[in-house]
């Protein structure tokens, strides 16, 4: 399978408040904070529209996803043959990934194959 299109998490030096609650049980009281999360995309395009879209933000990291072979740098990471791990096999992280790449496809063709970019929670 031959992929055309490509996926990216991103991670942009933007940032958010997330308001957070915290409960003690031996005061009997619950607290409220906020703390500062960086915003996170999952983009889906064309090579050079993701090139186009990384002009308009301010990325810290990017993470592209490829199918994974045997003995790549995420073996052991991210899929294991090793049932002691509690980790997909090479076969199920990839299938995991096509289920995703076709899903964002029909999202993409939907979208008049204009770039996908998916706010994550």
């Amino acid at each position: 399978m031959k992929f055309e299109y490509y996926i990216e998490d991103w991670i942009l030096y933007d940032f958010e408040l997330v308001n957070t609650k915290s409960y003690d049980q031996i005061l009997n009281q619950s607290f409220a904070d906020s703390e500062e999360k960086a915003i996170e995309l999952r983009v889906f395009g064309t090579k050079s529209q993701i090139q186009e879209a990384s002009k308009k933000y301010n990325i810290d990291e990017a993470y592209s996803y490829n199918l994974e072979k045997r003995g790549s740098y995420w073996d052991g990471f991210l899929f294991s043959d090793n049932p002691d791990d509690k980790k997909p096999t090479l076969e199920e992280y990839n299938k995991k990934f096509i289920n995703r790449y076709e899903y964002y496809l029909k999202l993409y063709e939907q979208n008049n194959k204009e770039i996908l970019i998916i706010k994550m929670l």
